[in-house]
């Protein structure tokens, strides 16, 4: 059953959204073009349970909150889109596979159909508590193995894409860029916000180093800033210069949020609008 809400998605009711935070975004990013600036929508993700929610959403832009598959439930969504509405933060649906037991980062083997299936129906259910809380949906951000999955295999970052296409007209999907994910978004007409870690390494392909290898997590502070401040200025981090970095990012490039403690560093170091 699909759960519709007038104007509860997409850029069509930019006009009409609460707060405007997506359209200042975006007209805060125009003019930056034209001045040769690249504006930073810092996402994190929330509603997962790990407590720090409010800590963290006053430093942030965007919101990719959990929908039940991997963490979450009803209450926690209520109350995580009640907060970023209170913080003028846009809210964004955050699929997983169908895995609370792992948290959501075991790779499944599912055929495409199931992925489009599991990633419309958290979609959709994320999109009934905006529309309860008469906010809109912005964006989609796949969650753990699901979007590791999509950056290096074609038929899931399809699914997904589709999903996202079919679930909200208008709903922007965040992935890496230069992988499947950003294929599949094009294929699939929707738009595509490239987005970078702070607090993750890179493997030479532009995918994330996996977290069960040694220094996939940056956990200093100055490490972390530095690292934002390049994938900013889309330089490649060292020592892993991948060519798929040096292609151009969408113009709304999109900066996962590291632990709430280097959040405001990284805002303090950084020369251009968040």
């Amino acid at each position: 059953m699909v759960y519709k809400c007038p104007d509860a998605f997409g850029r069509d009711a930019d006009r009409k959204r609460r707060h405007a935070t997506p359209m200042q975004l975006k007209r805060i990013t125009e003019a930056g073009l034209k001045k040769g600036m690249l504006t930073t929508d810092i996402n994190c993700d929330m509603g997962e349970g790990i407590g720090n929610d409010a800590q963290l959403m006053p430093f942030i832009s965007s919101a990719n909150i959990a929908c039940g598959f991997h963490a979450g439930n009803a209450d926690t969504m209520q109350q995580t889109v009640q907060l970023a509405i209170h913080h003028h933060v846009a809210v964004g649906a955050h699929p997983s596979y169908d895995d609370v037991a792992n948290f959501g980062r075991m790779a499944m083997e599912l055929p495409a159909s199931e992925v489009y299936d599991i990633v419309c129906s958290q979609i959709k259910t994320l999109a009934a508590v905006c529309c309860s809380n008469n906010t809109l949906l912005h964006h989609v951000k796949p969650h753990g193995a699901l979007y590791n999955t999509a950056a290096k295999d074609l038929p899931t970052a399809q699914a997904i894409a589709r999903a996202v296409k079919d679930c909200g007209p208008g709903l922007i999907l965040y992935g890496l860029p230069g992988t499947y994910m950003q294929q599949a978004a094009a294929e699939a007409g929707i738009a595509f916000w490239g987005e970078a870690f702070a607090d993750r390494s890179y493997q030479p392909d532009g995918t994330l180093t996996p977290r069960q290898q040694p220094g996939a997590l940056i956990s200093n502070t100055a490490a972390a800033v530095q690292q934002a401040l390049h994938k900013q200025k889309q330089l490649p981090p060292s020592p892993a210069r991948s060519s798929r970095w040096m292609l151009p990012l969408s113009a709304y490039m999109a900066m996962e949020c590291m632990p709430w403690n280097l959040c405001k560093p990284f805002i303090a170091h950084s020369a251009l609008p968040v």
